[in-house]
């Protein structure tokens, strides 16, 4: 029993004490952002559109999973340097990499 109390409190403490480093938006380009809350969901933003997902992050991966069918799920690794989100992306054909810039404000 006192273990299953000591995990459950260790679960509480680690959500509760989580840090998102990806939390906040991120450009692409100066039409194009991705918005991560910190809460594991977000949203692609367009001009004239925007994206719901839901985000999974592990040591040095992110996943996203779209909301709507019209835009593709994907997968990425990433790091962090300062301001920069990096993400690297291999597929069959070719491989892709995308420097993503910090924007100051939070949504």
């Amino acid at each position: 029993m006192g273990v299953i109390v000591i995990l459950l409190i260790a679960s509480v403490i680690i959500i509760c004490f989580r840090t998102d480093k990806v939390k906040g938006i991120w450009n692409v380009d100066d039409v194009t952002a991705y918005h991560f809350d910190g809460k594991d969901h977000g949203e692609l933003i367009l001009p004239d559109k925007e994206y719901k997902f839901v985000y999974k992050l592990t040591k040095n991966e992110i996943s996203i999973d779209f909301e709507s069918e019209s835009a593709k799920d994907i997968s990425f690794n990433y790091s962090l340097e300062k301001d920069k989100l990096i993400l690297k992306q291999r597929e069959a054909s070719a491989d892709y990499r995308y420097i993503l810039t910090r924007e100051d404000g939070k949504k």
